[in-house]
């Protein structure tokens, strides 16, 4: 259950916080994440992106830092 504490902790689904991070990985036109059956892993973009979310998507949504809580 790789985005379960996130959904958990965004009272979203599970299945919703993986679509806001594959839209997000639309918008940035790289991946984030790298994927298994048994783990993600953020890829060094998706490392970036978390320590500094306005510095790496500048001029991208305000909002993109929510879906790194907990992850």
């Amino acid at each position: 259950m790789p985005f379960g504490r996130t959904a958990e902790k965004m009272r979203l689904s599970r299945a919703r916080v993986s679509q806001l991070v594959q839209r997000l990985e639309r918008r940035v036109g790289a991946a984030l994440l790298t994927r298994t059956s048994r783990r993600i892993a953020r890829t060094s973009l998706g490392q970036r992106l978390r320590a500094d979310p306005k510095g790496v998507a500048e001029g991208r949504d305000q909002g993109i830092s929510v879906v790194w809580v907990g992850c």
